[in-house]
Protein backbone atom coordinates (compact mmCIF):
# COMPACT_ATOMS: atom_id res chain seq x y z
CA UNK A 1 0.00 0.00 0.00
CA UNK A 2 1.66 3.36 -1.00
CA UNK A 3 -0.57 5.18 1.51
CA UNK A 4 1.23 3.37 4.07
CA UNK A 5 4.57 3.78 2.52
CA UNK A 6 4.07 7.52 2.62
CA UNK A 7 2.35 7.94 5.86
CA UNK A 8 5.33 5.71 7.58
CA UNK A 9 8.55 8.11 5.47
CA UNK A 10 6.65 11.48 6.76
CA UNK A 11 6.83 9.54 10.28
CA UNK A 12 10.48 8.74 10.41
CA UNK A 13 11.12 12.72 8.80
CA UNK A 14 9.16 13.82 11.38
CA UNK A 15 10.50 11.85 14.06
CA UNK A 16 14.16 12.79 12.65
CA UNK A 17 14.55 16.31 11.94
CA UNK A 18 17.42 17.27 9.99
CA UNK A 19 19.43 19.69 12.35
CA UNK A 20 19.05 23.73 11.42
CA UNK A 21 22.63 23.30 10.17
CA UNK A 22 22.38 20.50 7.98
CA UNK A 23 20.59 21.08 4.36
CA UNK A 24 17.18 19.79 4.12
CA UNK A 25 18.55 17.92 0.81
CA UNK A 26 20.59 15.40 2.96
CA UNK A 27 17.57 14.03 3.89
CA UNK A 28 14.94 14.70 1.46
CA UNK A 29 16.97 13.93 -1.39
CA UNK A 30 14.34 12.37 -3.22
Amino acid sequence: MILMKEMKRDFLHSVANPPSYLPNSYYYDS
